[in-house]
């Protein structure tokens, strides 16, 4: 090969080498151009919710408590004095009237005055009697005659009274529903030896949770049956509201009066269903339950504004199956989310949608 077109081709290769060399790192950073720019790229996505405006609503739906029957007329038949039983005049479901004698004790016991007050009852009576014919007789002074009737009135009481402690009366109308105790017993002073109810008129006795009791009110309505026998119910009236709260539960306790059935199916002691419509009241606000977002041991709901969630912590109050009264933690007109929000964080920015309804609450 000629020397010179040698030496022309080493030139050139070498010339080649050199711009190949040079151009390379260019090459190289107009490659890696786009990923960075793609790194530092970021897409942010817009999520698609349905949302519910809060406004007044009121909650309506119906609570069951579980009550204890007793009779609106109901009395404990007690013992006034310690003494040994010795008589019973009748027996569970007897019908008996006030003052008719249901108990007998010992009228010779330690602590009986019977026989002495009754000794005192009959001299007195005898003096009053001579000494009214003295009177006519014109023997004895007006005076005299007052005294002795004054004495015969007083010891009459007396005698009254004692026979009373020992001859126990009912203390009203109505029926023995219960007995406690046992021929030969000592009776115990104020404890309950017998409990005569007027099955006629009953009352139902719950209770109910400082946040309810607002929406419970005098002369309100309720139903009231027994799991024994569900179809049988009977129409009751709220009576009384308590004031004052359990100290042990802090629920309040509500009695509901109501007329018993023909058959007196009704019974003191028997436990029964009460039903109760309640209703918050028209100013209180309401979402639907859907709404709900658990978070750690609390509830919270998304709200949508310019565009963009925000999480809120509710408190919830009360619900029915579609509906949730909302305490604290949202306002009237604030747009909750009742769709998406399960994909939604906080500034999300947000599309609203019109869905087909979940259900009658939600429009």
């Amino acid at each position: 090969m000629n020397k010179k077109i040698y030496k022309k081709i080493l030139l050139f290769a070498f010339v080649g080498g050199v711009v190949s060399i040079l151009f390379l790192p260019s090459c190289s950073n107009e490659k890696r151009q786009p990923l960075s720019q793609n790194k530092r790229t970021q897409y942010i996505d817009t999520i698609p919710v349905q949302i519910y405006t809060v406004e007044p609503y009121s909650v309506e739906y119906t609570n069951t408590f579980v009550a204890s029957l007793a009779g609106i007329d109901q009395a404990n038949v007690v013992s006034k004095i310690g003494e040994i039983i010795i008589g019973q005049e009748v027996s569970i479901g007897d019908k008996v009237v006030k003052g008719q004698t249901l108990i007998n004790l010992d009228k010779g016991g330690s602590e009986s005055n019977y026989y002495q007050t009754k000794a005192t009852f009959e001299k007195s009576k005898l003096g009053y009697i001579r000494n009214s014919a003295l009177y006519q007789d014109g023997a004895i002074s007006l005076q005299s005659l007052d005294a002795a009737k004054t004495e015969y009135n007083i010891d009459s009481v007396n005698f009254v009274a004692s026979e009373k402690q020992v001859e126990i009366p009912s203390p009203i109308s109505g029926v023995v529903t219960s007995t406690n105790f046992s021929i030969g017993d000592l009776a115990v002073v104020g404890k309950s030896l017998m409990v005569v109810s007027d099955l006629n008129s009953m009352k139902a006795s719950f209770f109910v949770d400082p946040s309810q009791l607002n929406l419970i009110k005098q002369d309100q309505k309720v139903r009231i049956f027994s799991d024994l026998d569900p179809k049988r119910v009977i129409n009751g009236t709220i009576a009384e509201i308590s004031k004052s709260g359990d100290p042990l539960t802090r629920k309040f306790k509500v009695q509901s009066y109501f007329r018993n059935t023909k058959d007196l199916y009704f019974l003191p002691d028997m436990f029964v269903k009460v039903e109760v419509d309640l209703k918050t009241p028209d100013s209180s606000l309401a979402i639907p339950q859907v709404a709900l977002v658990p978070y750690e041991d609390q509830v919270g709901v998304y709200v949508v504004r310019d565009g963009k969630s925000y999480f809120k912590i509710v408190e919830p109050g009360l619900s029915n199956a579609d509906m949730i009264q909302i305490l604290t933690g949202v306002q009237r007109d604030d747009k909750v989310v009742v769709r998406g929000q399960n994909a939604l964080q906080e500034g999300s920015s947000v599309s609203i949608r019109n869905y087909p309804i979940l259900n009658d609450s939600v429009r």
